[in-house]
């Protein structure tokens, strides 16, 4: 479940043609897990000056598959663009583990976004 990305520039800007490896990559580690401890963002791929960052801002560390995040990514990357150089935003969505949801943040951005 995804909340509709909103072309914020809160965490920077990703160059287009980066970004695309960058999705490439989590298709690469599909079946791997993905996981960010709590409170904090972990950078899933970072090719030159653009990251793709996954967010927990819960208390507790939250995982899923890699390729459960490609589609966020894809989908920022798709919506929020200047140009055809490049792309950007966050996109708000939640893992359901049996009764628990646990939200996170797919951020597009560069290398400096969660310093």
């Amino acid at each position: 479940m995804y909340v509709e990305p909103q072309c914020s520039l809160k965490y920077g800007i990703a160059r287009v043609d980066e970004t695309v490896n960058n999705i490439a990559h989590l298709s690469d580690v599909t079946n791997i897990t993905c996981s960010v401890e709590a409170a904090t963002c972990a950078r899933l791929s970072h090719i030159g000056d653009s990251s793709i960052f996954f967010c927990n801002f819960e208390e507790h560390p939250i995982h899923t598959r890699c390729g459960d995040l490609i589609k966020p990514a894809q989908q920022i990357s798709d919506t929020c663009r200047m140009g055809n150089r490049y792309t950007y935003d966050y996109i708000s969505g939640s893992i359901v583990n049996g009764p628990h949801s646990y939200p996170y943040l797919i951020a597009l951005g560069d290398d400096y976004a969660f310093v």
